[in-house]
């Protein structure tokens, strides 16, 4: 959208290409809302001044391809599957936060998260459920990084995660996140808590 917000109220589904949802504010995603990709389409969502908000059901799906959610405030995830592609999160002023218990929160070979707030919570089952193989993580909120992972996972180096930005006129190009990523990482001296249920961790 050119102004205000997107609500997902039906899927946005598509046989090989790729999809992106921009919203000028925020991008909500019901129950129902799921988008999935096919082929090798990727799956770009961006809110570019507010938030992204995934109610517990919601689902983004790749074909083992790569996913970018992006939000100018606050991420609450329900499923983000991409298979052996991999995810790139970033929260550039709030919090990444698990909306429900329905699903895993990120499916992925290798997942970066960058927030200006907290990454998961302590509270309330608050830590994000993720199954990755190799994870890097940045929260500069006080309260820190809660994540729990569900196989053998390495604390590592996760690189730049691309994918297709598709405009108005549909045009394609590359849209990513600047920098490699490494370690798990807080800013403010907020808690790091790392639980594997599964396997080794590797530092």
């Amino acid at each position: 959208s050119e102004a205000g917000s997107l609500y997902l109220q039906g899927g946005v589904t598509t046989v090989s290409g790729s999809i992106s949802i921009i919203g000028q504010v925020d991008v909500t995603q019901s129950a129902i809302g799921d988008i999935q990709a096919g082929l090798t389409g990727t799956i770009d969502v961006e809110a570019l001044t507010g938030s992204i908000t995934m109610v517990d059901g919601a689902a983004a799906i790749t074909n083992n391809a790569n996913i970018r959610y992006a939000a100018a405030q606050n991420i609450a995830l329900a499923r983000i599957d991409a298979g052996a592609g991999d995810v790139s999160l970033t929260a550039s002023t709030g919090n990444i936060t698990d909306a429900g218990d329905t699903d895993v929160e990120v499916t992925a070979s290798s997942l970066r998260i960058d927030a200006g707030g907290n990454i998961g919570a302590v509270a309330d089952n608050g830590t994000l459920e993720i199954s990755v193989s190799t994870v890097a993580a940045e929260a500069d909120g006080s309260d820190g990084i809660f994540l729990t992972n569900n196989q053998s996972l390495t604390l590592g180096e996760v690189g730049v995660v691309t994918v297709n930005r598709i405009d108005t006129a549909a045009v394609t190009t590359d849209e990513s996140d600047l920098a490699t990523q490494s370690d798990l990482v807080t800013t403010q001296n907020g808690h790091i808590i790392l639980i594997t249920t599964a396997g080794d961790l590797t530092v």
